[in-house]
This record gives structure tokens, C-alpha cells and sequence, in this order.
């Protein structure tokens, strides 16, 4: 994300339609949809589920995906519902990347200290649950208030 604002500073005569171009993680969408039409692997009309993760440059970038697929003989007409967490295009910017860092910090203290945070499993299993729905009743800081509290022990 920020090298397309980057880029955008540097050469603003090549911005044009990058409104309505779409991310990496929703092309990589659509070459499995390809592939899948190939294979005859999907029913017309029928409701699919997609995780993407597109990791890379420093990132890690979550979306999740509905879509359907019609036969139109000529063409195929494909509708994809894309959600992010908090209504963002990547989960907040670097917020997996973060949240795995925090992880790591978390574990090297226990490695360290062992008895002084609570284990990174015990941790994780608080994510059980359903996290959009978690997310939408009570806010992103209950989700990760636990593991908040625990990553500032370990600092």
C-alpha cells in the first residue's frame, strides 16, 4: 500500500484508474475462479468461500471473500463480496504482520522466562471463536485486549 502511494507521488500521470483497480489478493481470486471453471469444479450460482492471504513486501494482508459464479453461454458473470476486519482493505494495514511479531516477542519470553506470560497456544485458543462477529458486537480492542496485556508484559 505504501508504494502505490509512492508511486502515485512520483508519477501522478499514471494514476489514472487505479481507483477502480483491484488488490493482489482478489487477482489471485480470480485466477482460482479460472481454474476452477476449467476443472468444471463450480455450480452456477451456488455461494463459494475464499481466505486470501497475500503475503509479501514486508505485509501480510488478509481478505476474506464470498462469490458466485453464472454460466452466460458468451460470458461468465462473477459476483465477489470481499470483507476486511474493521472495514479495511488489508486488516488494518500491517496488523497480522504486527500481531505475529507480538507472537514471537511473546514466546521469546516465555523461552527466556519461563512461568512469566501465559503460552502463545493459550493465547491463539482465544481466536475459537468467530472473530467478524467478536469483532462486530464488541470492537477490535476486546478481541486482542489479551494478547495487548500479555506483549506489554513482555516489553
Amino acid at each position: 500500500m505504501r508504494q502505490k502511494a509512492l508511486f502515485a507521488e512520483i508519477l501522478p500521470e499514471y494514476a489514472a484508474g487505479q481507483k477502480d483497480m483491484i488488490d493482489e489478493g482478489v487477482s489471485v481470486l480470480y485466477s482460482a475462479i479460472s481454474e476452477m471453471l476449467e476443472g468444471g469444479r463450480l455450480k452456477d450460482g451456488k455461494e463459494y468461500r475464499a481466505l486470501i492471504i497475500d503475503c509479501g513486501g514486508g505485509t501480510t494482508d488478509l481478505s476474506s471473500c464470498r462469490f458466485r459464479v453464472w454460466d452466460r453461454r458468451a460470458a461468465y458473470r462473477i459476483e465477489i463480496d470481499t470483507a476486511y476486519e474493521n472495514g479495511d482493505t488489508d486488516f488494518r494495514e500491517n496488523n497480522i504482520t504486527w500481531r505475529v511479531m507480538q507472537l514471537i516477542k511473546i514466546a521469546l519470553v516465555n523461552r527466556l522466562c519461563p512461568g512469566e506470560l501465559k503460552p502463545v497456544p493459550e493465547l491463539l485458543s482465544g481466536f475459537d471463536r468467530d472473530v467478524f462477529r467478536c469483532v462486530n458486537e464488541n470492537g477490535c480492542a476486546a478481541l486482542y485486549r489479551e494478547l495487548e496485556s500479555e506483549y506489554e508484559k513482555a516489553e
